[in-house]
């Protein structure tokens, strides 16, 4: 490993950080470094010039875009759920975890975010990316996947210090080996998002959907970890609506051509979740009900329990304050 500097007319600075792994090290000319600080400036100033948003705060707006194209994992498409592992939650350590992989679920809300600002190669790139990976690897759906596409393996805590010596520092995360039903819903929404941009889907990615709606109906009435991620298994309300919006887009697409056969199983299954619909609005209401009385969300709330739509009602407008 070896530094250099260089410095030009300008009287600018470049410091460079040159390294290799058992093999020699070249050295670039502090000039072509200096020429890849300007063509990288360069090529962020294209992309900003071509980022499509009017609205308010416009400049944090375009930052916010630019923060989430660096998550963008240029090599494959994938986009990462940050890129930093084991920053501590709590001053006193122990929730720290590895977020360098790519979540289903962030990238739907990241995709959401592009196709809305008009970026379309790290859309398709990610999209595409996503569709390739579920398919080499298992048709139902997982939490996430390494960057390269890969399942992640297990966790590991090297012995080294955390951030400001808050630890533990970890490798790999724990979420890997969990069932989460609302990712069904996350990539149906990423895919209706893609095709009412304008794309078509090919049959390959057709029939993968159409397997994967399929697996839906099997899977929605299962105890799950829920999107917070948690060991202990339940009837999540986020994670049956979830399952329901995965179905309500698979009969889009399916009347819209993107996906093969008839979708009568789908539309059926999506009713009976329908019969749901209450304990569903009743869990929505338990988790009002705990933020007007507690003044903090507990927006994992299970689905089940007994009100009416007046408490529904009341519980809504002690929430937010009516």
């Amino acid at each position: 490993m070896a530094g250099f500097a260089g410095h030009d007319a300008r009287q600018s600075i470049a410091v460079g950080l040159a390294g290799t792994e058992s093999e020699p090290l070249n050295i670039p000319d502090p000039r072509e470094v200096d020429e890849g600080v300007d063509r990288t400036i360069a090529n962020w100033r294209a992309w900003t010039d071509k980022f499509q948003y009017d609205g308010p705060w416009a400049a944090d707006v375009a930052r916010s875009a630019l923060a989430l194209k660096l998550l963008l994992h240029s090599p494959s498409g994938a986009i990462a759920a940050a890129a930093t592992t084991s920053l501590p939650e709590n001053p006193a350590g122990g929730k720290n975890w590895d977020y360098r992989y790519a979540w289903v679920c962030d990238t739907a809300y990241t995709l959401r975010a592009l196709i809305r600002f008009g970026v379309r190669e790290e859309v398709h790139a990610a999209v595409a990316w996503l569709l390739k990976v579920i398919r080499a690897n298992d048709p139902l759906v997982n939490v996430l996947y390494t960057l390269g596409g890969e399942l992640p393996g297990g966790t590991e805590r090297p012995d080294v210090p955390g951030w400001r010596g808050i630890g533990p520092v970890v490798n790999g995360n724990r979420a890997a080996d969990q069932l989460q039903l609302s990712i069904f819903g996350d990539l149906f929404s990423i895919v209706w998002l893609y095709v009412d941009a304008g794309n078509v889907l090919d049959a390959s990615t057709g029939r993968l959907l159409a397997t994967i709606a399929d697996q839906t109906c099997d899977s929605w009435q299962q105890r799950d970890a829920g999107i917070w991620e948690l060991e202990d298994e339940q009837h999540f309300t986020s994670s049956k609506l979830g399952c329901w919006q995965a179905l309500d887009c698979a009969v889009y697409l399916a009347e819209d051509g993107q996906i093969p056969g008839i979708p009568d199983r789908w539309r059926a299954e999506r009713a009976n979740q329908g019969v749901h619909r209450r304990e569903l609005l009743v869990g929505r209401a338990a988790v009002l009900h705990g933020i007007s009385r507690r003044g903090r969300a507990r927006c994992f709330g299970t689905a089940g329990g007994g009100a009416d739509h007046r408490t529904l009602a009341r519980c809504h407008h002690e929430a937010i304050g009516e």
